[in-house]
């Protein structure tokens, strides 16, 4: 995009009038019975009008012509050799001005590093069977989000979503997104502002898995959207996220439906390190080593429906060393082991050896060092290689992720007794099943020394 009017004319922010040249390619996929999915390119060119109403907003009229080449669309049953398709456009364009952000480097204030945590749950669709009730899928999602100093924040999320049985069968997917986001409002308005309403931009891509059909495939996608967030308090926001995913995943392979992918999310989300943040933060903590080690019970899917009782329940023990980075990021290792009965008479071995990312969430919420309170809370998120053995039965090594909250109680600068509820997942082959994968629920009491 060219801006003829400041070519021509000289740069002037404030005119009332002007005009950009248009220019792009494109790459284009689209269905044509009975050829099937068909890909093709093209190129574009035009005017865009704008006409300002207001310092961030203007109207715009964009005449256009497009040019595909073969593949695009087909008439009277037949592609031609390239396809030109005029057009005229007509709506509004927001301009955001990052006058405040320019202004605070002016002045060497480069904002606060902020965290933020949310839940959100909705609605995905596919294009094409968005009027068929069944192929709603409810979906939700767990995200941690890095605020840089900036108006911009990286986001890791844990997202899964189902399909209700259908004749087709039951459709799941579990994936972790990668995305990027950009605060619009707060590039106008400065990080610190108060508007009540903020627009955020997100584009990103996951990787993960999908069942349905008895079949595991490998489901990567690219997705984009946009996130507007109303503010209820200084720490917490009620937000609305449309996004379109286009699905990589073979299953789609040959179809010509299930590629893109609507969904909706509402969720709340949660701002940590706010003004009370403070240096010591950025500092490891006095006893930045801890031990522990721990006990408990639990459920695991793979032996659920095989065994009655009390013969469901599992039995689990761990030791584990981690250590802080400062006072909240750090890093865990441990080593679990699970015995449990997949029949009457014996008692097989889950091995697992983890490594893990573990966060104190009360410093983080509370934007000091808490170490000397009583309660502590903190969190552990990782991926693990386990191996699966017992009498009578191929050892098995499968790759797996979990996830833990311990509640603590600090009963001096060194000791500390912990409750947790903890998740795992273990990957497709743990057990003799198609299932793609296996889950361990489990409740844990144990005890740290901190050094």
């Amino acid at each position: 995009m060219l801006n003829l009017s400041n070519v021509l004319t000289g740069a002037y922010p404030e005119r009332t009038f002007w005009l950009n040249l248009l220019g792009g390619v494109s790459f284009n996929r689209s269905n044509c019975q009975p050829y099937g999915l068909k890909n093709s390119w093209g190129v574009s060119g035009g005017l865009q009008a704008n006409v300002r109403i207001s310092r961030g907003l203007s109207f715009v009229i964009e005449p256009r012509v497009d040019i595909y080449n073969k593949h695009f669309i087909q008439q009277n049953g037949h592609f031609k050799p390239y396809n030109v398709m005029p057009s005229l456009l007509t709506g509004f364009v927001y301009t955001y001005h990052d006058r405040y952000a320019i202004e605070r480097r002016a002045n060497g204030d480069r904002g606060t590093k902020k965290v933020s945590i949310s839940i959100a749950g909705g609605l995905a669709s596919t294009s094409t069977k968005m009027k068929q009730s069944d192929y709603w899928m409810p979906t939700a999602r767990l995200s941690y989000t890095q605020w840089l100093r900036s108006a911009n924040g990286l986001r890791f999320s844990l997202d899964g979503t189902m399909r209700r049985y259908t004749a087709e069968g039951r459709y799941a997917k579990a994936v972790a997104d990668f995305d990027w986001l950009a605060d619009l409002t707060a590039m106008n308005y400065g990080t610190e502002n108060r508007a009540w309403l903020s627009l955020r931009s997100v584009v990103g891509f996951a990787i993960g898995a999908d069942y349905g059909a008895h079949k595991a495939y490998f489901a990567p996608d690219v997705h984009a959207g946009g996130q507007a967030r109303i503010r209820l308090s200084s720490t917490t926001g009620l937000f609305v996220e449309p996004t379109m995913a286009y699905e990589l995943s073979d299953r789609f392979k040959g179809k010509n439906w299930g590629r893109v992918t609507p969904r909706v999310l509402v969720g709340i989300d949660y701002v940590l390190n706010r003004e009370k943040h403070t240096s010591e933060l950025n500092e490891t903590p006095e006893q930045k080593n801890v031990v522990d080690v721990s006990g408990g019970m639990g459920f695991y899917s793979g032996n659920f429906g095989k065994v009655s009782g009390t013969k469901k329940l599992t039995y689990n023990v761990r030791a584990g060393y981690g250590r802080w980075l400062n006072g909240v990021h750090g890093v865990y290792g441990s080593v679990n082991e699970t015995f449990l009965k997949r029949d009457t008479e014996h008692t097989n071995h889950i091995t697992t050896v983890a490594a893990d990312y573990m966060m104190n969430i009360r410093n983080a919420i509370t934007g000091e060092q808490n170490d000397d309170r009583l309660f502590q809370l903190t969190g552990l998120a990782g991926v693990q290689m386990g191996i699966s053995s017992g009498e009578g039965r191929k050892t098995k090594v499968v790759p797996g992720v979990n996830v833990a909250l311990q509640a603590g109680w600090r009963l001096s600068r060194h000791f500390e007794i912990y409750a947790e509820p903890s998740a795992v997942v273990h990957g497709k082959g743990i057990e003799d099943s198609n299932s793609p994968a296996h889950g361990e629920l489990k409740f844990s009491i144990g005890t740290k020394f901190h050094f």
